[in-house]
């Protein structure tokens, strides 16, 4: 081993070993066997997110390894990928909707990318059911979510209101350069 390496595995031990000593061994608190039902459930109860993160640190602790649970967080940025987005519908008037059954987390950051790169464009959700969470362990719903990002949104049809609104200039200045392209 290069004594470059050799510095570089001794300064990792070193801030490993801090990092322990400053939140302490990890220990698990429940080293029972898990079922599949219970396995979420006590993970969580333990401070893990899963049940395989809690088998894998019940095996750690039973072999005696010291190891160390999310202690850091790297940050990384998503490369930029070109990508395209068909609306379901566009009004006369400009306003373009999106009809949704299910709202899962990549529709959502799709969405926000598109109302951020062309603000000037209008668009809607109509969905079947604007209570529906939008995860098994979130609070918020379709509606809440929409509210908190400044889309306008509707419950299973479109709106009169929506197709006798009269048109924005803006709105349909950005529809003709898109249509242009």
């Amino acid at each position: 081993m290069k004594t470059g390496t050799s510095n570089k595995v001794r300064d990792f031990q070193g801030l490993w070993r801090k990092l322990l000593s400053s939140n302490g061994i990890t220990k698990v608190k429940d080293d029972r066997f898990l079922n599949d039902k219970d396995s979420l459930r006590t993970a969580k109860t333990n401070g893990y997110r899963s049940g395989l993160e809690l088998a894998v640190a019940q095996e750690l602790a039973k072999d005696g390894i010291e190891f160390l649970y999310e202690p850091i967080r790297i940050p990384f940025v998503r490369p930029p990928k070109p990508s395209r987005y068909t609306p379901d519908i566009v009004l006369p008037n400009g306003i373009i909707v999106e009809l949704k059954g299910r709202f899962q987390t990549d529709d959502r950051q799709k969405h926000l990318m598109i109302k951020d790169q062309y603000p000037n464009l209008d668009i809607r959700f109509v969905f079947s059911n604007i209570n529906q969470r939008i995860s098994k362990t979130s609070k918020t719903t379709y509606a809440k979510w929409c509210q908190s990002k400044g889309f306008i949104y509707a419950k299973r049809s479109i709106p009169t209101a929506w197709i006798q609104e009269a048109p924005r200039q803006e709105t349909l200045e950005a529809l003709i350069e898109l249509m242009e392209t």
